[in-house]
């Protein structure tokens, strides 16, 4: 994970699921495994990101569609007719 950052590369992976137990799960693994950054999209993961973050402040966290105040979360908003 280090070398590829060095080289600039960004590694992607996808989880797509509603059980926010599972959600946590995941990144909970890869926080251990190779910490980074979380992407959500959807305001329905805010009680996730919340907690989350909180456990992992290593770890940068971006939500979608949500209002978040942590140090290490990053929340964006869009207007009604912007989504």
């Amino acid at each position: 994970a280090r070398a590829a950052e060095q080289r600039g590369e960004i590694r992607v992976r996808t989880r797509v699921t509603a059980d926010n137990d599972v959600v946590e799960q995941a990144v909970t693994a890869f926080a251990k495994r190779d910490g980074g950054h979380v992407v959500f999209v959807s305001n329905s993961y805010e009680p996730v990101v919340e907690r989350l973050s909180d456990r992992h402040p290593h770890l940068r966290f971006t939500i979608i569609d949500s209002a978040i105040d942590r140090p290490n979360t990053e929340a964006i908003q869009f207007r009604e007719d912007e989504a």
